[in-house]
């Protein structure tokens, strides 16, 4: 009996100790708090935003972004949000980082529209087969700030050719102020 109670002493003892030193979770926006109720997923992002957190990357791109399929999920009946596997979280942690360090400070305050898609959803969006979205390590953004696309595509390309090798950074351009940033290889292309 008293071996019993001290080991669930010692259980519980263990588990309010791991319980305190993980941070609050910031609130997420109510579509993502829906999407995570309706998927009963709320573990899978609380560790999520403690993973961030630890990492030092939780501020820069709302949880509600990077998650973020694309902006056409309704029409492709897909949900708009999607979690992507523990695994792949580190590979966001460098194009966070990136972002940080590198993107917001040359372009400004950034929207994310295309974050971790799943597989179905790459394929009904047109995605690349062996897109970066996939890896969790993409984010197709957007400028908050009306910008000339020339001064944004020279600005990116400038800091593509600075640091992209050393950062392994894949840079998109396309027709809009849309753009590609990952951390999955050097390489560039125009859309």
């Amino acid at each position: 009996m008293i071996i019993k109670n001290t080991a669930v002493t010692l259980i519980t003892i263990l588990l309010c100790c791991s319980c305190a030193s993980r941070p609050v979770v910031p609130p997420v926006s109510d579509e993502l708090a829906q999407f995570v109720e309706q998927t009963n997923s709320h573990r899978e992002l609380a560790d999520l935003q403690y993973f961030l957190k630890r990492h030092g990357v939780q501020d820069v791109i709302p949880l509600n972004q990077i998650l973020k399929q694309g902006t056409d999920w309704k029409s492709k009946q897909q949900p708009q949000y999607a979690i992507p596997d523990r695994t792949l979280w580190p590979k966001m942690v460098r194009t966070l980082k990136l972002m940080q360090r590198f993107i917001i400070p040359s372009v400004g305050p950034v929207e994310v529209v295309s974050g971790f898609r799943t597989q179905k959803y790459n394929l009904l969006a047109g995605g690349a087969r062996r897109s970066k979205h996939l890896e969790f390590a993409a984010l197709d953004v957007i400028p908050r700030s009306s910008t000339d696309r020339e001064a944004l595509h020279k600005t990116l390309l400038a800091l593509w050719r600075l640091h992209g090798k050393n950062l392994e950074m894949g840079l998109g351009l396309y027709g809009s102020n849309r753009f590609h940033i990952d951390t999955g290889g050097h390489r560039i292309w125009r859309g």
